[in-house]
């Protein structure tokens, strides 16, 4: 299962809605919390439609301000049992085990985060066995979430630490991406925060094996996604093998063109760039093989087979088709007609290439122009002319 959490700062943009789309696409979470969705439930029906969900759960905004909904799948067991416009509280049967899930938004004013702290108290109070709290905290754990901008006042931290400690709830951390928020700015008061988190108590760490929490890039909020595998540690799907690219910074190691030229040599001419090369071509033939003529029908109603007759007949069909029987005056038509290539351009075109002419035409590529699937190989061979 992977619950996927983001306060996407308004559904109402087409961008966002884009966004969210794929993200749904290529993550394919079970459950999904949103908030600041800025909406009322009558919008959001064609928005579960849309990213495919059976069930929703929704929070209206607050005028133009705040919002939450949540999604789920089909083979998702849930029921809902206590909300307000921070949070929504409900218990999940997983795999026939029963545990507290808790989408928490804490309050963005400081004068009134105290509010959602006294939530997660009260839900403590129910005496969950395994539980499980995740959303945008608005606040963080340590100094060292924190990126740029004024220091954070040592008692917020604490309240946050204080209840966390006695919810029993720890920070689950990110196995990638550290900071969640940022505001955008390209000057010097850039700042950036780790405000989005998932947190669990050590019962439900025990019943499901703990659990990966990712933070995604966001292209149309000031806050990433996160997403948690739930159950097994290391459940993403595994990447396809990522492409070796040449650096052109490599050039600046002393070695390095010992290095390219020894391997060069040793690989190069015979084993996978070629191999490879030499595979597709090979391709090419079977195809024309497998497209090839095996016989013809001549004009005169003949059964051609041989594959050089066969050549022989379109020659001779193209040659009457294409040439006049009789021509004449064929220098005077040809005279008009200014010559181009004269002997010498002739004899040059067909002369052997030599390796200045390569090195000219290597040096007058543009380096770090479309470099191509293979990382721009023109470099290697203009940082190593002895290849």
């Amino acid at each position: 299962m992977r619950l996927l959490s983001w306060n996407c700062r308004g559904l109402g943009n087409p961008r966002t809605v884009r966004d969210l789309s794929m993200l749904v696409k290529i993550h394919k979470p079970s459950i999904l919390f949103l908030m600041e969705t800025k909406l009322q439930k009558k919008n959001l029906d064609g928005l579960k439609l849309k990213l495919g969900f059976k069930y929703l759960f929704s929070v209206d905004s607050v005028g133009r301000s705040g919002g939450m909904v949540l999604l789920w799948a089909e083979d998702v067991h849930i029921k809902i049992s206590t909300y307000s416009q921070k949070h929504i509280n409900m218990w999940v049967v997983q795999s026939e085990v029963e545990w507290m899930l808790t989408c928490f938004y804490g309050n963005p004013k400081t004068e009134k985060r105290y509010e959602g702290w006294g939530i997660l108290r009260h839900l403590n109070r129910l005496q969950p066995k395994r539980w499980l709290c995740l959303g945008d905290f608005n606040e963080i754990l340590y100094h060292s979430e924190k990126y740029g901008g004024a220091r954070r006042e040592e008692k917020q931290i604490a309240d946050f630490r204080s209840v966390l400690q006695d919810c029993q709830l720890k920070d689950l951390g990110c196995i990638q991406g550290k900071y969640t928020w940022s505001n955008l700015r390209k000057d010097y008061n850039f700042t950036k925060e780790r405000l989005d988190r998932v947190t669990t108590n050590s019962e439900w760490c025990a019943a499901f094996g703990g659990g990966d929490v990712k933070v995604l890039a966001s292209y149309s909020s000031d806050h990433c996604p996160i997403l948690m595998a739930v159950g097994q540690q290391n459940v993403w799907t595994e990447k396809p093998a990522q492409l070796c690219r040449y650096e052109d910074s490599w050039s600046l190691f002393s070695d390095c063109e010992e290095v390219i030229t020894h391997t060069w040599h040793r690989y190069g001419r015979n084993k996978e760039g070629l191999s490879k090369i030499n595979t597709k071509l090979e391709g090419c033939l079977q195809k024309n093989k497998r497209n090839s003529i095996t016989k013809i029908i001549d004009e005169n109603g003949r059964t051609i087979s041989n594959s050089k007759h066969i050549g022989e007949a379109f020659t001779q069909y193209f040659k009457e088709l294409l040439a006049t029987s009789n021509p004449i005056n064929l220098d005077n038509s040809m005279h008009p007609v200014k010559r181009k290539v004269s002997q010498q351009m002739n004899e040059a075109l067909l002369a052997p290439f030599r390796k200045e002419e390569i090195e000219d035409v290597v040096f007058q590529m543009g380096p770090h122009k479309a470099p191509g699937p293979n990382g721009g190989m023109e470099l290697v061979f203009i940082r190593n002319t002895g290849l």
